[in-house]
């Protein structure tokens, strides 16, 4: 499959399915070593604290008058919610994530460089757990920055979110800091900025609806009251709808990430095929040019 090619917004939505389609066996076991792991860690340390944080919300009988003489504090609910836990699940899912984003991105610019679309696994893994740092590190910081555009203002959130969304495969794919990524991201979508936010849209919509229906079918399988319990730890039922609702979701996500990746292929053929090519016209009619002299 070729990814340097320009393609419109439903080539390239067609052209990330087929991707997956065509390296998923690779991809899943990639994954299967390199995410799952962390992934699993994080879904059962968040289910436990929101089974926790509940348990220990519903126990909070701010009501009684009795409750503040003896020691209790209106921000007792607060930091029944934000524990270190809390703080420990967010951190394994950032990991989680980013883990799955540097195998997507990784394996993509290998597949690109390739001469007959294979990748080789000595490559691939060779920096993989510093590039899975790095890479959190910048997700921190960008998310931040997003995160204070909606705050301040919800446009510059919006825009800063769709322009800076090609920053990771750039990384990979160019090798630029994450500064220069951020330029390059802007630079390339620049022209672009409404066609990118349509296929974020699209991406998104498509992953609500289909996380949605899993959450329900889930549901009606186990039963919802079976599943979750204030009383104790959370069920074994629980805990296995909400790993593989977790897996799913992220398999979800990797279609987005990758499509996005193949997003980036097509606006750099867009913006630079034509005058790269242009330029090795040039240097042929250059050469031609001298001969004759």
């Amino acid at each position: 499959m070729k990814l340097r090619q320009v393609r419109s917004v439903g080539d390239t939505l067609s052209a990330g399915f087929e991707f997956l389609r065509l390296n998923f066996k690779p991809l899943a076991k990639i994954w299967l070593y390199a995410v799952l792991p962390v992934l699993l860690i994080a879904t059962i340390g968040s289910t436990y604290y929101l089974s926790n944080s509940l348990s220990a919300i519903e126990g909070l009988d701010m009501t009684d008058p009795d409750y503040f003489n003896n020691g209790g504090s209106p921000l007792d609910g607060f930091f029944s919610i934000i524990s270190p836990m809390y703080f420990v699940s967010i951190f394994l899912t950032i990991i989680a994530q980013c883990a799955m984003v540097v195998s997507i991105y990784k394996y993509m610019v290998e597949y690109e460089r390739s001469e007959n679309g294979v990748v080789s696994m000595e490559s691939f893994w060779s920096g993989f757990l510093p590039k899975v740092l790095l890479i959190s590190f910048f997700y921190i910081i960008w998310t931040i920055a997003i995160s204070i555009g909606f705050v301040f203002l919800f446009i510059p959130g919006l825009y800063l979110a769709v322009a800076g969304s090609l920053i990771f495969v750039v990384y990979f794919a160019e090798g630029l800091s994450f500064g220069d990524c951020v330029k390059r991201s802007f630079k390339l979508i620049s022209d672009n900025w409404w066609k990118t936010f349509l296929l974020a849209i699209v991406l998104g919509l498509m992953m609500v609806a289909i996380s949605y229906f899993i959450n329900i079918f889930a549901m009606m399988i186990f039963g919802f009251g079976n599943m979750f319990t204030l009383d104790g730890p959370p069920s074994t039922l629980f805990l296995i709808w909400s790993a593989i609702s977790t897996i799913v979701t992220y398999c979800i996500y990797s279609v987005a990430w990758i499509t996005f990746g193949v997003w980036y292929y097509s606006l750099v053929e867009q913006k630079e095929g034509g005058t790269i090519i242009n330029k090795i016209d040039q240097i042929g009619a250059d050469d031609i040019e001298t001969m004759f002299r």
